[in-house]
């Protein structure tokens, strides 16, 4: 069986949507690696669900109908004529969240940081 998938990560992640990439295993358990399995959990659970039905060649894949604002680990199976190999390490947790969602979220939180260092300084002098 194949050793685990390497350096799993995820990119490119939207409200519904991710990029997860990876890089092919050191050992591909003695015949060649036939496809890969994609699996997602709640990162608050041990419960792994597969992503993809068919495997696939490629060392990416788009995970899709993820649901906005849970947060999401990733790990990848390989697959040979023998059967599946060991899991990746997990990646590490993603939240399900539009780009700009979130540069707004961490501007608000600026901002609200600010004002409330000027309403302490004004309050002190």
């Amino acid at each position: 069986m194949p050793g685990p998938p390497l350096d799993v990560e995820v990119s490119e992640v939207t409200k519904d949507s991710a990029v997860v990439t990876w890089k092919t295993p050191e050992s591909d358990g003695g015949s060649p690696i036939t496809g890969y399995v994609v699996e997602r959990s709640l990162a608050a659970s041990a419960r792994w669900l597969r992503v993809n039905k068919q495997p696939v060649t490629e060392l990416k894949l788009k995970v899709e109908e993820l649901v906005e604002d849970n947060e999401y680990i990733f790990r990848v199976v390989a697959e040979n004529k023998v059967g599946p190999g060991q899991p990746s390490e997990p990646t590490k947790p993603v939240m399900a969240r539009d780009p700009w969602r979130m540069y707004t979220h961490s501007l608000f939180a600026l901002v609200r940081t600010q004002l409330q260092t000027l309403d302490h300084r004004l309050c002190t002098e």
